[in-house]
């Protein structure tokens, strides 16, 4: 998806704001300019108008496009194109450290959550997101190598001696409807998937979608 997709997308939208959300609940206490915030695959930087609201902004992200399309939308970030770990972040200890839909590309997590621990800072948080259940076609064309369950992701990060502050699901409400689209649509389309229909990229998807959550 490119920027103008990914800021306008009711998906991306709604985890813009439960983002927003958790990190008011974090440091609704100490809210800090001279925070230290790192967004590990940052894109092309659709997180950071949220990020610099609690301190400033790094960004590593190793794709060349989305790293100069990030550079001229947010100039206020300190930006790598690199590949995660990299030395330059390693340089700072950062108070919060974002991964956000990037584990399930890793075939192996253990060396970048063993390079995040490096950086934390003492009593620094790091904030996931990772899709969840109904791993399919879907997942393999997106070069995701698993999805988690609350329960797997939670293990995991105990192993770094991580501690669970908050975790929840989010967008529930859409598994019965992935469901039936993997379930009953992809088959009868002989598994070629249909990703306008299951990420809601068609416009009627999206603007219904955008108008539901308006009203509340």
């Amino acid at each position: 998806m490119d920027q103008k997709t990914t800021t306008k997308h009711w998906w991306f939208k709604a985890r813009t704001n439960i983002i927003s959300e958790v990190l008011n609940l974090i440091f609704k206490d100490t809210i800090n300019k001279k925070n230290k915030i790192l967004d590990v695959g940052c894109g092309e930087g659709q997180l950071f108008p949220i990020l610099q609201k609690f301190g400033k902004v790094y960004g590593v992200e190793k794709n060349k496009d989305s790293f100069e399309l990030s550079k001229i939308s947010y100039p206020y970030a300190t930006i790598w194109n690199e590949t995660f770990p990299d030395n330059n972040s390693l340089r700072i200890k950062f108070n919060l450290i974002c991964l956000c839909d990037v584990l399930e590309h890793l075939p192996d997590t253990e060396l970048i959550l063993d390079e995040i621990i490096k950086r934390l800072a003492r009593r620094g948080y790091l904030l996931i997101t990772v899709p969840s259940g109904l791993y399919s076609k879907t997942d393999i064309n997106y070069g995701h190598y698993k999805r988690y369950s609350r329960k797997e992701l939670v293990k995991e990060l105990e192993q770094f001696n991580l501690k669970e502050l908050y975790s929840s699901h989010f967008m529930f409400i859409l598994y019965p409807v992935a469901l039936f689209i993997r379930k009953i649509i992809n088959p009868l389309l002989k598994n070629k998937t249909n990703l306008d229909i299951e990420y809601g990229r068609h416009g009627f998807i999206n603007k219904f979608c955008n108008r539901s959550r308006t009203k509340k």
